[in-house]
């Protein structure tokens, strides 16, 4: 009884609520707490991710990236077989599928009648770009190639690239 009196009289002083008071007092208790441990109790009680090598850590990390590239069957996360399963030890390359690049397509497009998708084989053409390209066509036809550039989104830079690639 006392002690809600003490917070009530606190709390009216303050002008906040008795849940916002007990909130405030809540995070300050918490804050002279870690403060206290972070000060007095540092090099008793060590904290476990300080000690952490960084670069031990990104090491490791990159190893496991590496180790994912091909699937193991019958060993641990430490490469150590597990003789149950090193009888049906395999490994298996992953295939990875090689896209040529749009920077490398040698096809001709013409803007005036290609669809998105074919649009979208155009370097730094994507699928609102080549939106809007259609857009644009279908209003006012392009009558040359440099027509394009007036399509937001195409600048001299992504013309010079394409222009080779383009046609109308």
């Amino acid at each position: 009884m006392k002690n809600s009196k003490i917070i009530n009289n606190i709390a009216q002083k303050l002008k906040i609520t008795n849940t916002e008071f007990i909130v405030i007092f809540t995070l300050a208790v918490g804050l002279v707490v870690g403060g206290i441990y972070k000060i007095a109790l540092k090099e008793i009680i060590p904290y476990p991710i300080a000690s952490v090598n960084n670069d031990a850590l990104l090491v490791s990390l990159d190893s496991l990236a590496e180790v994912h590239k091909t699937t193991f069957v019958g060993s641990n996360i430490d490469n150590e077989p597990v003789p149950e399963l090193a009888v049906k030890d395999t490994v298996v390359k992953k295939e990875f599928s090689q896209q040529p690049k749009k920077s490398e397509f040698k096809g001709i497009v013409n803007i005036n009648t290609a669809s998105k998708s074919q649009l979208m084989q155009l370097y730094r053409i994507g699928e609102k770009t080549a939106e809007k390209i259609i857009e644009h066509r279908t209003k006012t036809p392009f009558t040359v190639k440099e027509d394009i550039m007036k399509v937001k989104g195409i600048g001299e830079k992504t013309f010079e690239v394409i222009k080779d690639n383009i046609t109308v």
